[in-house]
């Protein structure tokens, strides 16, 4: 059986997360542009270790291919 959550318990919920997203932002403004920049290199260098790169991630050139023939075909 499911419990409902309340109106009440929804809004409080809500306001904790506001909370919670307003510090990360200040964290965030906060953090140096070379500490960004190492965060940023270190996902990259993961994204090559595990063998993805951006021209063939995850299909997207098929699928684009795929969205301009459906273009052609739909404007004639």
């Amino acid at each position: 059986m499911k419990r409902q959550i309340t109106r009440a318990a929804a809004r409080a919920f809500k306001k904790r997360w506001d909370l919670i997203a307003g510090e990360e932002k200040k964290q965030l403004r906060k953090t140096p542009v070379a500490r960004k920049l190492q965060q940023l290199n270190a996902l990259k260098a993961w994204g090559q270790h595990f063998g993805w790169n951006r021209a063939g991630a995850n299909g997207v050139d098929e699928v684009r291919k795929r969205w301009a023939r459906l273009r052609r075909v739909y404007r004639g």
